[in-house]
């Protein structure tokens, strides 16, 4: 498949990933690359999920930053607790809305003073991190059993020339779980546990990464065959509604929060002024009162109009109090007594169209007959 490429030495374009090099590169090394993320690209986008791939917000282009071991391992070490560097092939950073690879882990080799990169060189954990970033607005709601395992699915995808054979999944998924050494019998976490385990659960080992690709594998091959990736479509549909409905709710009430902490602090500042007017008027009552007492004394003690006080006009009516602020509606509807937790809030809501009316142990049971059909035993454990 050829991708075209524009650019260069350092930083080359295709028409959705942006590669930045800290080294010339060969057109050949960034053709071969391109492969690999413009057919994982192509990959995602078809499969039935619904999904839609686009660059972070204020981005044109996926961004990739190939680099040297150095710069590499200050990257990782900076900006994520996954352990030893040397080990990583990569990793795709939320935070800076980047794709980090080392040359090393690629399979480069020297051509003059550029890197080349091999055709044979092993992929699986790169395509893992491109899916990761084609995520990117997913990933701060998707749970990790989810993200991790569609990730671990696109790479256990039989890949070849940027090309994903999705006819070969369910060798490509054996041959993986084989690689972990878990051939025909395999343990995975209680299903309660596991789809509502929240992000802190996650720890990270490697069985958990094996489930997470069971469970995905389940759900898009086997729940409903007849309709593959209907189920997870569905999640996936029901987790940005959420989401979106949730931040729609968010930003309405920090509004009315907003516009009714503005109208305390108007009403607030006006009724100083009230005060104040009351005040003044208070004592222009208090002087005319005065004044009037003074002129009817001078009146019974005979003293000449010419020279009694001059009494004025009455004072003008008094200051009106401004209206205290009304609380918004949504205010009262809405008892939010502390920051909303989107992630728990929207996977609540999304999680029903995974279990589709089924108990957890329901659904157990159904997952191990079909692997059981794939030659597999599929064990739950216990927390």
């Amino acid at each position: 498949m050829q991708i075209p490429v524009e650019g260069g030495p350092k930083t080359f374009r295709t028409e959705h990933f942006e590669f930045k090099n800290d080294e010339e590169v060969s057109r050949a090394f960034v053709m071969e690359a391109a492969r690999v993320f413009e057919g994982t690209y192509a990959a995602i986008s078809a499969l039935p999920l619904g999904l839609k791939p686009e660059p972070p917000e204020g981005l044109t282009h996926f961004q990739t930053s190939f680099q040297n071991n150095t710069n590499f391992r200050s990257v990782v070490e900076n900006s994520s607790s996954i352990g030893d560097p040397s080990r990583v092939a990569g990793i795709y950073i939320s935070r800076l809305k980047s794709v980090y690879v080392p040359y090393s882990q690629l399979g480069t080799r020297s051509s003059g003073s550029k890197m080349t990169l091999r055709k044979t060189s092993d992929t699986s954990t790169l395509i893992h991190e491109i899916a990761h970033q084609l995520m990117h607005d997913w990933l701060p709601l998707t749970p990790l059993w989810m993200a991790e395992g569609l990730a671990e699915y696109m790479a256990a995808v039989p890949y070849q020339n940027g090309r994903f054979e999705f006819k070969n999944i369910e060798r490509g998924f054996q041959e993986a779980l084989a690689r972990r050494g878990q051939s025909r019998n395999i343990s995975v976490p209680a299903a309660k546990d596991f789809l509502e385990m929240s992000q802190n659960d996650w720890s990270g080992a490697g069985d958990e990464y094996s489930a997470a690709m069971v469970y995905v594998y389940y759900f898009i091959h086997l729940d409903r065959p007849d309709q593959p990736g209907a189920t997870p479509a569905a999640y996936l549909k029901l987790l940005g509604e959420a989401k979106n409905n949730t931040r729609k709710l968010l930003t309405e009430y920090n509004a009315a929060v907003d516009s009714f902490n503005a109208s305390v602090n108007k009403y607030n500042a006006e009724l100083n002024t009230f005060r104040e007017k009351a005040v003044a008027y208070k004592k222009e009552v208090d002087d005319y009162n005065a004044r009037v007492r003074q002129y009817n004394q001078q009146l019974q003690d005979g003293v000449a109009e010419a020279e009694r006080v001059k009494v004025g006009e009455e004072p003008a009516d008094p200051p009106e109090p401004p209206e205290e602020p009304v609380k918004p509606k949504i205010l009262e509807e809405q008892k939010v007594d502390g920051p909303i937790d989107i992630y728990a809030v929207t996977n609540k809501n999304a999680l029903p169209s995974l279990l589709r009316g089924r108990s957890y142990e329901q659904l157990e049971a159904q997952m191990k007959t079909a692997f059981a059909e794939m030659g597999i035993t599929l064990y739950f454990d216990l927390k």
